[in-house]
């Protein structure tokens, strides 16, 4: 299930330009829009079979100017050793974690481990837990885009409560963008343990 469709069917508008994105506007920006041969890179996929290093690249992009948070995830433990040390070169805030199939939310059943980078520094925010959850409240067991988008949609109006696992993400999330606003520019793993 690809997000896009997901967010075509939530009625979410596809972007045509870049632009600045208003608060509480949501708008799907296609990779093509942001860049168009890293997009015919990423389809080379389709035909090959494989992913290929343009994924990973994706996955460190910072898509806009300014400050702000990159939602980063992996498959494989070697990719978080060598995202961790571009985010740290890069000197990049980001939120690392185990992927769920590639995206960057998280799996609703279990506790990943998640690190977060501020100015490239990291900072354990969440250790990984075994096992998984048998049941999430509300969470359905069909992953077709009409399901999923009806689940979204009810979650979002409260009809059914967001998963622990997804409510801690956007904590993280939260907690990185206002450390990275932080003026000094120290350890901010002692920040970290205050927030």
């Amino acid at each position: 299930v690809l997000a896009s469709r997901v967010f075509a069917v939530l009625g979410v508008p596809v972007a045509t330009e870049v632009r600045a994105i208003g608060d509480g506007e949501v708008v799907f920006a296609p990779t093509e829009l942001l860049n168009a041969g890293l997009k015919r890179l990423l389809d080379v996929r389709r035909v090959v079979g494989l992913r290929n290093p343009a994924h990973s690249v994706v996955k460190l992009m910072q898509p806009g100017e300014g400050a702000c948070v990159v939602i980063a995830s992996y498959t494989h433990p070697e990719y978080a050793q060598s995202m961790a040390a571009t985010f740290n070169l890069l000197q990049t805030t980001a939120l690392l974690s185990r992927g769920l199939e590639g995206e960057v939310v998280s799996d609703p059943r279990r506790t990943a481990q998640v690190d977060g980078f501020v100015r490239g520094q990291r900072i354990a925010l969440q250790a990984q837990q075994p096992g998984t959850l048998g049941e999430v409240e509300g969470l359905p067991k069909e992953i077709d885009i009409d399901t999923t988008a009806l689940y979204t949609r009810r979650v979002l109006a409260g009809e059914l409560p967001l998963p622990r696992a997804i409510a801690e993400q956007v904590q993280h999330i939260v907690r990185l963008a206002k450390l990275s606003q932080s003026p000094a520019p120290g350890d901010v793993s002692s920040q970290a343990e205050l927030s």
